[in-house]
C-alpha cells in the first residue's frame, strides 16, 4: 500500500512524496560491496605471492596497517549487513564494482551499497530507470560524509544496522526520487574509459540517434549522472574553449577551465565546492564596499548554504569554471532546463559522476537535460 504526503522545501518548490507501508517489497538483495584500497592494491598484482606483495608496499612506503585495519572494518560492516538480510529471511547476493551486472539489478528488490558515496554512485549506475531503490550504508563514519547514504546512525553498530533493516522491511519509510542527468553526445562513437581502472568499457549506448551520417554519431549515453557531469580539457593548465548554449538562448563562446553540470543532488559535491565563498573572500569583499567586515561569516554562510538545492529539483545547476574575460558578466551561471556545449578542445572529456569518461574533443556536441523516468529511487527513513 503507498500513501502520498506533500513535503514543504525552503526552495520553494513542493514535493508530494509516496510513504511505503507495504511489509513485504523487499525480499532480494544485491550488495554492493567497496572495493578498499587493500583490494584495488593487489588487484595490480595478481601474480605476486602474499610475501612479495606486502615487500612491494613496504619498499613504497605504504601503510600497511592502516590500509588493513581499513578494509577489515570495510568488510565487518558488510558481513553485518549480510547476516542480518538473512536473518530476516532476505535473499542476497554481493558483487563488487568488477562484477556488478545489470542482470543483478534485475534480479533484486533492491541495490545496498556498503561504503561511501563513491560506491554509491557506482550502484546508482546500473539503475537505469526510476522503479528500482539503491539504499547505502555508510561503512566509514570516520571518514566519509556519506551524503548519499543513510544517516550515520544507521550503520553505527550491528543493532543500528538490524533496526534499519527492519524498518526497511516494514516499509517505515517514504520514497525520494532523485533527479539524474541524461547526456546526449554527438561525438567519434569512442568507448568511453572507466577512470576507476584506467581501462576502456565496452558500453551498449541507451539510444542510437539516426541523423542520416555515419560520423559524428549521435547517441544517448548509457550513464545517468546523479552528482554531476564535468566537460573540460584532460590537461588542467591547458584552456578549454567550448561554445556554450543555456535554453533557447543564443550560443556563446567561453574560455575557461571547463564546465560543471550539476543536480541537487551533486550541488553538496563539486557545484559547492567550486562555488562556495570563503569567509576571508567575504571580509575582503565588504571591507572594500564599506560594509561592516564583521558579518562575513554569515553572509559567507547564507550565501553557501544557497548553493545547495533540493536533490528532486528537476533544474541543472550549472557553472563555468575559472572564466578566461576581462568582464566575465555576459556569460551565464544558475539554474535551466537544458545546457548544449560544443567542444573546440584539442584533448578533452566529458566526465559521468567522476566515473565514465568519454571523448570531447573539436566539434563534439553535448546536451544535458532531465526527465522524471530517469530519476534515482531511494529512501528517507521514517523518523
Amino acid at each position: 500500500m503507498i500513501t502520498c504526503v506533500k513535503l514543504f522545501f525552503t526552495s520553494g518548490m513542493d514535493v508530494v512524496r509516496s510513504v511505503s507501508s507495504d511489509s513485504s517489497w523487499l525480499n532480494k538483495v544485491v550488495i554492493l560491496s567497496k572495493m578498499t584500497r587493500w583490494e584495488l592494491e593487489k588487484m595490480n598484482y595478481p601474480d605476486l605471492s602474499e610475501g612479495q606483495f606486502m615487500d612491494v608496499l613496504k619498499k613504497r612506503g605504504s601503510d600497511i596497517k592502516r590500509l588493513i585495519a581499513f578494509h577489515d572494518s570495510q568488510k565487518e560492516v558488510e558481513t553485518i549487513v549480510t547476516n542480518t538480510l538473512q536473518e530476516l529471511k532476505i535473499e542476497s547476493r554481493t558483487v563488487n564494482r568488477l562484477t556488478y551486472k545489470e542482470e543483478d539489478v534485475a534480479w533484486a528488490d533492491a541495490v545496498i551499497p556498503v561504503g561511501g558515496d563513491g560506491t554509491f554512485l557506482v550502484a546508482a549506475s546500473k539503475v537505469l530507470n526510476r522503479k528500482k531503490p539503491v539504499i547505502g550504508f555508510n561503512s566509514d563514519l570516520q571518514h566519509s560524509k556519506g551524503h548519499l547514504c543513510l544517516p550515520k546512525n544507521c550503520s553505527l553498530n550491528p543493532r543500528t544496522i538490524k533496526e534499519t533493516l527492519e524498518k526497511l522491511k516494514q516499509g517505515q519509510f517514504s520514497w525520494m526520487y532523485r533527479t539524474r542527468i541524461r547526456t546526449t553526445l554527438n561525438g567519434d562513437g569512442e568507448p568511453p574509459v572507466e577512470l576507476h581502472y584506467r581501462r576502456r568499457n565496452l558500453y551498449q549506448p541507451r539510444d542510437e540517434i539516426e541523423d542520416g551520417n555515419k560520423s559524428p554519431k549521435t547517441i544517448v549515453l548509457p550513464e545517468l549522472a546523479l552528482n554531476e557531469v564535468f566537460a573540460g580539457e584532460l590537461l588542467s593548465a591547458r584552456v578549454s574553449n567550448i561554445d556554450l548554449k543555456v535554453d533557447d538562448a543564443n550560443e556563446i563562446p567561453v574560455k575557461c577551465s571547463g564546465m560543471l553540470v550539476s543536480t541537487g543532488t551533486g550541488s553538496t559535491s563539486w557545484h559547492y565546492t567550486h562555488n562556495q565563498l570563503a569567509t576571508q573572500t567575504v571580509r575582503k569583499l565588504l571591507s572594500f564596499a564599506g560594509a561592516d567586515p564583521n558579518k562575513a561569516y554569515d553572509v559567507a554562510r547564507t550565501y553557501n548554504s544557497n548553493l545547495i538545492f533540493n536533490p528532486e529539483d528537476p533544474r541543472l545547476g550549472f557553472t563555468v569554471r575559472d572564466i578566461i574575460e576581462e568582464d566575465p558578466s555576459h556569460i551565464p551561471s544558475g539554474f535551466a532546463d537544458k545546457v548544449t556545449i560544443k567542444s573546440k578542445c584539442l584533448d578533452a572529456s566529458l566526465v559521468i559522476d567522476g566515473g565514465m569518461s568519454y571523448n570531447f574533443n573539436e566539434g563534439t556536441v553535448a546536451m544535458f537535460e532531465t526527465r522524471p523516468e530517469d530519476a534515482l529511487k531511494t529512501v528517507v527513513l521514517t523518523p
